[in-house]
């Protein structure tokens, strides 16, 4: 080929080979910077540098006790880069404590942080020096600071039958709820058991006992009882006639009415 052939086809192809060029010299700088934020700790979230918001009810060293479990259980830092690690991230978080039953989302947060959002089991149960929740999980070795304080499971232990250890669990979820409107009003629990007729019965601060019925989580037949909210009602209406229930016994608030029963 001469040199004027290799001249015309050097200015026909040139137009071409900038924007070809433009193009890889864009690519280059886009891998080295994403090499850049990758070796960036800004982009980093290590997950034993944490700091957690609890709920009242949980105090302040049980927390972070539970954050703990979770930052040592994560593993190495995840990139705020790579999906797949904080995807990783949530898929692991709700097996690290028995504390934790959900995980609505893991967020990125830049720079070097991710949030995590979690819903933690709340203790209603002390038994043997163990907390227990509502479903009947033991979360571990009890705590000072809970609240409210969580009641104890009178006359049992682990191997108790299971069905009424999870129902003394279930009852005890049913009642929390309205712990603190009933103890504005001097009544307050100490203890839970099944009764010999299969009822659930908690022990009061009065030395009432209160006949709970069944829980409607667990028991079949508790469609034959009052929801917890009526049930509720019935003991406020024991209450308006016998503040503090002075002078009673028992209450029985799972039937269709009140029945109050004189102490000795």
């Amino acid at each position: 080929m001469s040199d004027s052939s290799m001249a015309r086809a050097f200015v026909a192809i040139q137009p071409l080979a900038i924007p070809l060029l433009l193009i890889l010299a864009v690519v280059a700088l886009l891998l080295t910077a994403e090499g850049r934020m990758e070796a960036n700790p800004r982009f980093r979230v290590d997950p034993l540098v944490y700091a957690f918001e609890r709920p009242e009810w949980l105090p302040e060293a049980l927390a972070a006790d539970i954050a703990w479990d979770v930052g040592t259980g994560l593993g190495p830092p995840a990139s705020l880069l790579d999906a797949d690690d904080l995807s990783r991230w949530h898929a692991q978080v709700a097996g690290l404590s028995p504390w934790i039953e959900a995980v609505p989302s893991v967020e990125p947060r830049f720079p070097y942080r991710a949030a995590l959002r979690l819903v933690l089991r709340r203790p209603v149960l002390e038994l043997q020096g163990q907390l227990v929740s509502a479903d009947g999980t033991v979360l571990g070795p009890a705590a000072r600071g809970v609240l409210p304080s969580p009641l104890l499971l009178r006359d049992g232990d682990l191997d108790i039958d299971a069905a009424q250890f999870v129902e003394c669990a279930a009852s005890a979820g049913e009642l929390l709820p309205y712990r603190a409107e009933l103890v504005a009003r001097g009544l307050d629990f100490t203890d839970v058991r099944v009764s010999q007729d299969g009822l659930v019965v908690f022990g009061s601060t009065a030395g009432v006992d209160v006949v709970w019925g069944r829980s409607t989580r667990y028991h079949q037949m508790a469609r034959h009882d009052l929801p917890p909210a009526r049930r509720i009602e019935l003991l406020h209406e024991a209450l308006d006639h016998r503040p503090r229930l002075e002078g009673v016994g028992r209450v029985d608030i799972y039937l269709d009415k009140l029945r109050v029963h004189p102490g000795p």
